[in-house]
């Protein structure tokens, strides 16, 4: 037998000193902070000290689209939904609102509006609206049985007298609201509605109700050249209609303001409307935040009050 062969040292290899730790750069911010001038708090010398907001986080998406709109990088206007009770009937909280906002950031049209009427002071601002012969029916001082109002809380139907029902772009000293290129026309979907529909001088269009399996709410939309215009709706056959939107889709985003004020609205009269159609006029209008502004009246009902919220 062979003796075993010597073993082999294995060559020595020079390892170069591992290198020294980078430092973790800092992630570069994805755009430079926001700075925007808040608007002027208006008091008077009794109000009581501003209180701080509760939960804030939960406006984060909110905040999100709205960055995204200061940025220009907004594809849609910011829509802001108020219920309100007589103090918002006359819209003069939220049209005040709408004109801070859409007087910095760019007239974005009126919002929804209803056609009916059914208290002297619900007069919206910067915007022409009227009725005549129509039946009014409100979540709280006319209520209804099948509880269809619609978000407004105010549907108007063709009676046997009803004539034209109109809304308007505002007057040329309006400060906001004197353009339109969108009119929506928010109607309850069954076989017997018809309803003529009439723009400027235009002759008049008939629209007619097709009920959807799953739907109670139809919305006939009217585009135009962007400017003064006038809506009208004259009933051939009976129609109840929840509201007309007024807004300017091709103008640049800016914020929509859609004031909800009934006459002794609460929350237990609000959350008594009917929840499918609701849910349908909210996903149609798209609102990036919604306000409830009722506490006083809830004061009367107010062991209700917890459960009507939960709905709601």
């Amino acid at each position: 037998r062979r003796p075993p062969a010597p073993a082999v040292p294995k060559p020595v290899v020079a390892q170069s000193p591992p290198p020294p730790p980078v430092a973790a750069a800092a992630p570069e911010p994805s755009c430079t902070p926001l700075r925007v001038e808040p608007f002027e708090l208006t008091r008077a010398a009794d109000d009581p000290a501003p209180v701080a907001i509760v939960r804030g986080d939960r406006l984060a998406p909110f905040y999100t689209r709205v960055a995204r709109l200061l940025r220009g990088r907004a594809d849609d206007h910011i829509r802001i939904a108020v219920y309100g009770d007589s103090n918002l009937a006359a819209d003069y909280q939220t049209g005040q609102l709408r004109r801070r906002l859409q007087g910095r950031f760019g007239d974005a049209g009126h919002g929804l509006v209803s056609v009916g009427e059914p208290w002297w002071a619900y007069d919206h601002m910067d915007v022409e609206h009227g009725s005549r012969g129509w039946v009014c029916h409100n979540v709280s001082t006319d209520p209804v049985i099948d509880k269809l109002y619609g978000l407004t809380g105010i549907a108007a139907e063709s009676g046997p007298n009803a004539r034209e029902a109109f809304v308007a772009t505002a007057g040329p000293d309006a400060p906001v609201g004197r353009s339109v290129d969108a009119f929506e026309v928010f109607y309850l979907a069954r076989p017997s509605a018809r309803f003529d529909v009439r723009l400027d001088a235009h002759p008049p269009l008939a629209v007619m109700a097709e009920p959807e399996p799953s739907s109670i709410l139809r919305v006939h939309r009217v585009d135009t050249s962007d400017g003064a215009h006038r809506l009208e709706r004259g009933p051939t056959r009976v129609v109840r209609v929840f509201g007309v939107a007024l807004e300017r889709k091709q103008a640049p985003p800016s914020f929509i303001v859609d004031s909800f004020g009934v006459g002794a609205m609460n929350s237990r009269a609000q959350a008594s409307k009917d929840p499918a159609l609701e849910t349908a006029m909210l996903r149609a209008r798209g609102y990036d935040l919604v306000i409830f502004h009722t506490g006083h009246n809830d004061g009367f009902t107010w062991q209700e009050t917890p459960a009507a919220l939960r709905a709601l």
